[in-house]
Protein backbone atom coordinates (compact mmCIF):
# COMPACT_ATOMS: atom_id res chain seq x y z
CA UNK A 1 0.00 0.00 0.00
CA UNK A 2 1.67 3.40 -0.79
CA UNK A 3 2.29 6.04 1.82
CA UNK A 4 0.71 8.42 -0.33
CA UNK A 5 -2.56 9.34 1.01
CA UNK A 6 -5.03 8.57 -2.27
CA UNK A 7 -7.72 11.16 -3.80
CA UNK A 8 -11.00 10.34 -5.77
CA UNK A 9 -12.19 13.28 -7.65
CA UNK A 10 -15.76 12.26 -9.20
CA UNK A 11 -16.42 13.28 -12.50
CA UNK A 12 -17.87 12.20 -15.67
CA UNK A 13 -19.04 12.07 -19.76
CA UNK A 14 -21.82 14.59 -18.82
CA UNK A 15 -23.64 14.47 -22.23
CA UNK A 16 -24.75 11.14 -21.31
CA UNK A 17 -27.61 12.86 -19.31
CA UNK A 18 -28.32 16.10 -21.52
CA UNK A 19 -27.49 17.45 -24.45
CA UNK A 20 -28.25 20.80 -22.41
CA UNK A 21 -24.67 22.54 -20.89
CA UNK A 22 -26.26 23.99 -17.92
CA UNK A 23 -28.70 20.57 -17.15
CA UNK A 24 -25.04 18.91 -17.38
CA UNK A 25 -24.02 21.06 -14.77
CA UNK A 26 -27.21 20.75 -12.65
CA UNK A 27 -26.86 16.53 -12.82
CA UNK A 28 -23.21 16.59 -10.94
CA UNK A 29 -24.10 19.61 -8.44
CA UNK A 30 -27.05 16.79 -7.75
CA UNK A 31 -24.57 14.37 -7.47
CA UNK A 32 -21.92 16.20 -5.14
CA UNK A 33 -19.42 16.71 -7.62
CA UNK A 34 -17.47 19.60 -8.71
CA UNK A 35 -15.82 18.50 -12.25
CA UNK A 36 -17.76 17.37 -15.14
CA UNK A 37 -16.39 16.10 -18.58
CA UNK A 38 -16.89 18.29 -21.95
CA UNK A 39 -17.47 15.77 -24.98
CA UNK A 40 -20.30 17.16 -26.55
CA UNK A 41 -22.66 20.67 -26.01
CA UNK A 42 -25.92 19.92 -27.82
CA UNK A 43 -24.65 17.53 -30.25
CA UNK A 44 -21.25 19.31 -31.10
CA UNK A 45 -17.76 17.83 -30.09
CA UNK A 46 -15.74 19.82 -27.69
CA UNK A 47 -13.30 20.48 -31.11
CA UNK A 48 -15.70 21.72 -32.71
CA UNK A 49 -17.55 24.13 -30.49
CA UNK A 50 -17.27 27.80 -31.81
CA UNK A 51 -14.81 29.67 -30.18
CA UNK A 52 -17.42 32.42 -30.12
CA UNK A 53 -19.37 29.79 -27.68
CA UNK A 54 -16.22 29.41 -25.39
CA UNK A 55 -17.45 32.67 -22.82
CA UNK A 56 -20.99 31.28 -22.29
CA UNK A 57 -19.46 27.86 -20.91
CA UNK A 58 -17.11 29.57 -18.71
CA UNK A 59 -19.94 31.86 -17.36
CA UNK A 60 -22.32 28.50 -17.04
CA UNK A 61 -19.69 26.93 -15.38
CA UNK A 62 -18.94 29.37 -12.73
CA UNK A 63 -22.25 30.22 -11.77
CA UNK A 64 -22.81 26.50 -11.35
CA UNK A 65 -19.53 26.00 -9.05
CA UNK A 66 -17.86 23.50 -11.19
CA UNK A 67 -14.69 22.48 -13.02
CA UNK A 68 -13.78 20.64 -16.30
CA UNK A 69 -11.49 17.43 -15.60
CA UNK A 70 -11.14 16.81 -19.02
CA UNK A 71 -11.95 17.48 -22.08
CA UNK A 72 -12.81 14.20 -24.29
CA UNK A 73 -12.03 14.81 -27.25
CA UNK A 74 -13.00 11.89 -30.52
CA UNK A 75 -9.01 12.23 -32.07
CA UNK A 76 -7.60 9.43 -32.83
CA UNK A 77 -10.79 7.44 -34.62
CA UNK A 78 -10.19 7.20 -37.42
CA UNK A 79 -7.69 5.37 -39.85
CA UNK A 80 -3.77 7.51 -39.31
CA UNK A 81 -3.44 7.94 -42.51
CA UNK A 82 -6.87 9.79 -43.39
CA UNK A 83 -5.93 12.77 -41.27
CA UNK A 84 -2.80 14.56 -41.30
CA UNK A 85 -0.66 16.02 -38.98
CA UNK A 86 -1.32 19.61 -39.69
CA UNK A 87 -5.08 18.89 -39.43
CA UNK A 88 -4.61 16.93 -35.67
CA UNK A 89 -2.62 20.16 -34.60
CA UNK A 90 -5.33 22.45 -35.87
CA UNK A 91 -7.97 20.21 -33.46
CA UNK A 92 -5.07 20.23 -30.87
CA UNK A 93 -5.25 24.24 -31.09
CA UNK A 94 -8.93 24.06 -30.56
CA UNK A 95 -9.21 21.98 -28.08
CA UNK A 96 -6.47 24.11 -26.34
CA UNK A 97 -8.08 26.85 -26.99
CA UNK A 98 -11.07 25.44 -25.04
CA UNK A 99 -9.26 24.38 -22.29
CA UNK A 100 -7.41 27.33 -21.63
CA UNK A 101 -11.06 28.97 -21.37
CA UNK A 102 -12.22 26.39 -19.17
CA UNK A 103 -9.77 25.05 -17.07
CA UNK A 104 -9.10 22.03 -18.20
CA UNK A 105 -6.06 20.24 -17.80
CA UNK A 106 -6.62 16.61 -19.42
CA UNK A 107 -7.49 15.66 -23.38
CA UNK A 108 -8.62 12.49 -23.67
CA UNK A 109 -7.14 10.72 -27.31
CA UNK A 110 -7.42 7.68 -29.02
CA UNK A 111 -4.38 5.74 -31.36
CA UNK A 112 -6.41 5.65 -34.56
CA UNK A 113 -8.07 2.68 -36.10
CA UNK A 114 -5.87 0.18 -38.53
CA UNK A 115 -6.99 1.33 -41.95
CA UNK A 116 -5.00 -1.15 -44.39
CA UNK A 117 -1.64 -1.54 -42.59
CA UNK A 118 -0.42 -3.87 -40.88
CA UNK A 119 -0.42 -3.92 -37.06
CA UNK A 120 3.26 -2.84 -36.76
CA UNK A 121 2.96 -0.11 -39.10
CA UNK A 122 -0.31 1.21 -37.59
CA UNK A 123 1.38 1.09 -34.38
CA UNK A 124 4.74 2.83 -35.64
CA UNK A 125 2.37 5.73 -36.91
CA UNK A 126 0.36 6.07 -34.47
CA UNK A 127 3.12 6.06 -32.14
CA UNK A 128 5.04 8.66 -33.71
CA UNK A 129 1.82 10.61 -33.93
CA UNK A 130 0.97 10.77 -30.84
CA UNK A 131 4.49 11.65 -29.59
CA UNK A 132 4.34 14.77 -31.73
CA UNK A 133 0.89 15.63 -30.24
CA UNK A 134 1.97 15.17 -26.93
CA UNK A 135 4.87 17.37 -27.57
CA UNK A 136 2.83 20.16 -28.90
CA UNK A 137 -0.10 19.77 -25.84
CA UNK A 138 2.77 20.44 -23.69
CA UNK A 139 3.76 23.63 -24.82
CA UNK A 140 -0.08 24.41 -24.05
CA UNK A 141 0.38 23.92 -20.77
CA UNK A 142 -2.45 20.37 -21.42
CA UNK A 143 -1.71 16.85 -20.80
CA UNK A 144 -3.11 13.71 -23.59
CA UNK A 145 -4.21 10.79 -22.30
CA UNK A 146 -4.74 7.88 -24.20
CA UNK A 147 -7.98 5.70 -23.81
CA UNK A 148 -7.77 1.84 -24.59
CA UNK A 149 -10.59 2.36 -26.96
CA UNK A 150 -9.84 2.97 -30.61
CA UNK A 151 -6.37 1.81 -31.62
CA UNK A 152 -3.51 -0.33 -31.25
CA UNK A 153 -3.36 -0.59 -27.22
CA UNK A 154 -6.40 -3.02 -26.47
CA UNK A 155 -4.77 -5.10 -23.46
CA UNK A 156 -1.95 -4.09 -21.01
CA UNK A 157 1.16 -5.71 -22.86
CA UNK A 158 0.13 -3.44 -25.60
CA UNK A 159 -0.95 -0.51 -23.85
CA UNK A 160 2.87 -0.73 -22.25
CA UNK A 161 4.03 -1.03 -25.61
CA UNK A 162 2.70 1.85 -27.07
CA UNK A 163 3.76 3.86 -24.34
CA UNK A 164 6.79 3.07 -24.04
CA UNK A 165 7.70 3.45 -27.69
CA UNK A 166 5.81 6.75 -27.81
CA UNK A 167 8.14 7.83 -25.04
CA UNK A 168 6.36 11.24 -23.64
CA UNK A 169 5.91 11.99 -20.39
CA UNK A 170 2.48 13.91 -22.03
CA UNK A 171 0.78 11.21 -23.18
CA UNK A 172 -0.79 9.04 -20.67
CA UNK A 173 -3.03 6.49 -19.82
CA UNK A 174 -6.79 6.82 -19.35
CA UNK A 175 -7.35 3.81 -18.23
CA UNK A 176 -10.66 1.88 -18.96
CA UNK A 177 -11.70 -1.42 -17.67
CA UNK A 178 -15.05 -1.58 -19.33
CA UNK A 179 -13.09 -1.22 -22.99
CA UNK A 180 -11.46 -3.73 -22.05
CA UNK A 181 -13.85 -6.05 -20.53
CA UNK A 182 -15.82 -5.69 -23.62
CA UNK A 183 -12.67 -6.67 -25.71
CA UNK A 184 -12.82 -9.99 -23.77
CA UNK A 185 -10.02 -8.88 -21.82
CA UNK A 186 -9.34 -9.75 -18.30
CA UNK A 187 -9.34 -6.20 -16.56
CA UNK A 188 -7.28 -7.11 -13.38
CA UNK A 189 -4.96 -8.88 -15.25
CA UNK A 190 -4.48 -4.85 -17.17
CA UNK A 191 -4.67 -2.76 -14.79
CA UNK A 192 -1.36 -4.69 -13.26
CA UNK A 193 0.60 -3.94 -15.96
CA UNK A 194 -0.71 -0.41 -16.69
CA UNK A 195 -0.84 0.84 -13.43
CA UNK A 196 2.26 2.99 -13.26
CA UNK A 197 1.16 4.76 -16.52
CA UNK A 198 -2.85 5.75 -14.95
CA UNK A 199 -2.66 9.60 -15.03
CA UNK A 200 -6.83 9.21 -15.44
CA UNK A 201 -9.55 6.57 -14.50
CA UNK A 202 -12.76 5.89 -16.91
CA UNK A 203 -15.65 4.35 -14.51
CA UNK A 204 -17.07 1.81 -17.18
CA UNK A 205 -18.25 -1.57 -16.72
CA UNK A 206 -19.37 -4.05 -20.18
CA UNK A 207 -19.69 -7.56 -20.30
CA UNK A 208 -17.20 -9.89 -21.98
CA UNK A 209 -20.36 -9.97 -24.53
CA UNK A 210 -20.09 -6.05 -24.99
CA UNK A 211 -23.30 -5.17 -23.69
CA UNK A 212 -22.91 -2.49 -20.65
CA UNK A 213 -23.89 -2.28 -17.36
CA UNK A 214 -24.32 -0.41 -14.02
CA UNK A 215 -21.73 -0.30 -11.76
CA UNK A 216 -20.43 -3.50 -10.22
CA UNK A 217 -22.98 -5.89 -12.13
CA UNK A 218 -20.93 -5.85 -15.64
CA UNK A 219 -17.47 -8.37 -15.81
CA UNK A 220 -14.88 -5.40 -15.37
CA UNK A 221 -14.14 -5.69 -11.78
CA UNK A 222 -14.95 -2.29 -10.51
CA UNK A 223 -14.65 -2.51 -7.07
CA UNK A 224 -11.16 -4.77 -6.89
CA UNK A 225 -9.66 -2.60 -9.27
CA UNK A 226 -10.66 0.72 -7.38
CA UNK A 227 -9.97 -0.25 -4.15
CA UNK A 228 -6.25 -1.11 -5.99
CA UNK A 229 -6.30 2.21 -7.41
CA UNK A 230 -7.58 4.12 -3.54
CA UNK A 231 -4.70 1.72 -2.05
CA UNK A 232 -1.91 2.59 -4.48
CA UNK A 233 -2.18 6.38 -3.27
CA UNK A 234 -3.50 7.27 -6.75
CA UNK A 235 -4.49 10.84 -6.76
CA UNK A 236 -6.70 11.91 -10.10
CA UNK A 237 -10.23 11.65 -11.56
CA UNK A 238 -12.57 8.54 -11.48
CA UNK A 239 -15.12 9.29 -14.59
CA UNK A 240 -17.98 8.10 -15.22
CA UNK A 241 -18.95 7.01 -19.20
CA UNK A 242 -21.91 4.79 -18.44
CA UNK A 243 -23.23 4.22 -22.19
CA UNK A 244 -26.42 2.13 -20.18
CA UNK A 245 -29.26 4.40 -21.86
CA UNK A 246 -29.87 3.09 -25.02
CA UNK A 247 -28.70 -0.34 -24.38
CA UNK A 248 -31.64 -3.39 -24.63
CA UNK A 249 -29.86 -5.89 -22.19
CA UNK A 250 -31.05 -3.92 -19.42
CA UNK A 251 -34.41 -5.59 -19.28
CA UNK A 252 -36.98 -3.25 -17.82
CA UNK A 253 -34.14 -0.74 -17.05
CA UNK A 254 -33.61 -0.31 -20.88
CA UNK A 255 -36.51 2.16 -20.88
CA UNK A 256 -34.67 4.52 -18.56
CA UNK A 257 -34.01 7.88 -19.78
CA UNK A 258 -31.09 9.61 -20.64
CA UNK A 259 -31.41 11.83 -17.30
CA UNK A 260 -32.47 8.90 -15.14
CA UNK A 261 -30.19 6.34 -16.13
CA UNK A 262 -27.06 8.63 -15.18
CA UNK A 263 -28.27 9.52 -12.44
CA UNK A 264 -28.88 6.10 -11.20
CA UNK A 265 -25.00 5.18 -12.20
CA UNK A 266 -23.69 7.94 -10.10
CA UNK A 267 -25.23 7.24 -7.45
CA UNK A 268 -24.00 3.59 -7.28
CA UNK A 269 -20.50 4.82 -8.40
CA UNK A 270 -20.98 7.58 -5.18
CA UNK A 271 -21.92 4.69 -3.27
CA UNK A 272 -18.73 2.80 -4.97
CA UNK A 273 -16.70 4.98 -3.42
CA UNK A 274 -17.53 5.39 -0.62
CA UNK A 275 -16.89 2.07 0.03
CA UNK A 276 -13.89 1.63 -1.32
CA UNK A 277 -12.56 4.64 0.78
CA UNK A 278 -14.18 2.59 3.69
CA UNK A 279 -15.55 5.76 4.66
Amino acid sequence: MSEQKAIFLPSGFADECSGNFREQIRMHRMLGWDYLDIRTVEGVKAEEIPAAQYPALKEMLEQGGMQVSSLGSAMGKLPIDTVSLEEDLKTLDRLCDLADVVGAHYIRVMSYAQGDDTPEEWRDKAVVRLRKLGEHANTRGVMLVLENCVGYPQDGDTMVEFLTLCNCNNVRCAFDPGNAAGHGVDTWEMYTKVREFIEYFHLKDTCYDGSQHFPGEGDAQIERILTALWESGYQGFVSIEPHVASTDHLASDSQLDQWESYLKYGTMANTLYTKVKGE
